[in-house]
């Protein structure tokens, strides 16, 4: 089983070793830095559970808990339905791509202080026919 984006209204960007990860149906967004970043990064580009986890193992071979720490990380990743687990075959995920050097437990941070401005999107209000079109169970605006 290998990996893909939980919906396409989510976004991310990786800048400067951090990703940020935007979830445009809720209005939330996440930030993972260093080890997350890669796992997030590998995990997009469809490689599987498994591979991912003997990779980290590999790299980090004297943290005790990479596994299941790399692992619970994943886990976030799939209940914020940020990513899915997709029955397609993943590829193989090369140890020399992850980060050699001291091992820093990856974590999801969930941040919702920009909720209502991404929510202020006007194509959350539209249904599959686009903009201008308005969904039908959306209120027309009206100003005051």
């Amino acid at each position: 089983m290998s990996f893909a984006l939980g919906a396409l209204a989510i976004v991310s960007e990786v800048i400067d070793g951090e990703a940020i990860i935007i979830d445009m149906r809720s209005g939330n967004y996440f930030s993972t830095e260093a080890l997350g970043a890669k796992l997030w990064l590998a995990a997009l580009a469809g490689h599987d559970r498994q591979t991912l986890l003997a990779s980290v193992i590999a790299a980090y071979p004297d943290a005790a808990e990479v596994g299941t720490d790399a692992d619970t990380f994943l886990n976030l990743l799939v209940s914020n339905g940020l990513l899915v687990e997709t029955a397609s075959g993943g590829s193989g995920a090369d140890a020399s791509v992850w980060p050699i050097g001291a091992y820093v437990r990856p974590e999801l941070h969930q941040h919702s202080d920009m909720q209502d401005l991404i929510m202020l999107d006007p194509i959350h209000d539209v249904d599959t026919m686009g903009w201008p079109t308005r969904r039908e169970d959306t209120a027309p605006f009206h100003a005051s």
